[in-house]
């Protein structure tokens, strides 16, 4: 098995590569062309204890191409905001550049109380600011449910899978056992995203931008840090 990792090596980031090198008993991992991450990997990935008695693992360092220079922060949130544009708008023709989108999304307007908004995880602790031989308590994947406010306007919001009762049948906000809808919400995929263009909390609703018409697959938004200024 050949696994492509992402670029996001910092942080949580690099606590999930190892996550992922240990689930998926890779023995020889590649890096390419950066020392410190190099460094990272060759004092835990290749410790006896990291790898609970499997054989030893490899890590190999290998140059980068020539010419090769590492994308900015900046550049990066270009490409990001391009990619959601494109995905609510799409292109335009290739053959009339800076004609219309070829997509027309939709406007839909939400009831605070016909939603439940969700985040996954919350505020960390590193390992450098715990006492001594203590682990944080918090899931990094725990589920709690958030106040619509002023604070989501110009938020993407995942919109989840509809959440089913054991009986078949589809739950709405306030049918729902909260302890097993947070397992369904971290465990499960998401159907898409929304754009949040307004957020009326006097009317207690909210406006939404859906890449296609109709009602959103279920009730249940998922809320995370990505802003777009549309």
């Amino acid at each position: 098995i050949i696994v492509n990792t992402s670029s996001w090596v910092d942080g949580q980031g690099l606590d999930l590569l190892k996550y992922c090198i240990n689930t998926l008993k890779i023995d020889i991992v590649l890096v390419m062309g950066n020392d410190r991450l190099y460094s990272e990997l060759i004092s835990d990935v290749e410790a006896p204890s990291s790898n609970g008695g499997l054989p030893k693992r490899v890590v190999v360092k290998l140059p980068i191409s020539g010419g090769l220079v590492q994308r900015s922060a900046h550049y990066r949130r270009q490409k990001r905001a391009a990619k959601i544009r494109e995905y609510f708008y799409g292109n335009p023709h290739p053959e009339r550049k800076g004609g219309p989108p070829s997509l027309s999304p939709s406007m839909l307007e939400l009831r605070f109380d016909d939603i439940r908004l969700c985040r996954v995880g919350g505020t960390q602790l590193s390992g450098g600011l715990l006492p001594v031989n203590q682990a944080a308590l918090l899931r990094p994947t725990r589920v709690t449910y958030v106040k619509p406010s002023t604070d989501i306007l110009h938020s993407v919001l995942a919109v989840c899978h509809p959440l089913m009762s054991p009986d078949g049948s589809v739950l709405h906000p306030g049918e729902e056992d909260l302890e097993t809808a947070a397992g369904a919400i971290a465990d499960g995929n998401v159907a898409g995203f929304v754009y949040v263009t307004e957020v009326d909390v006097a009317g207690r609703k909210l406006t939404v931008m859906s890449p296609c018409p109709g009602d959103l697959p279920s009730s249940y938004l998922l809320l995370g840090d990505l802003k777009w200024a549309e």
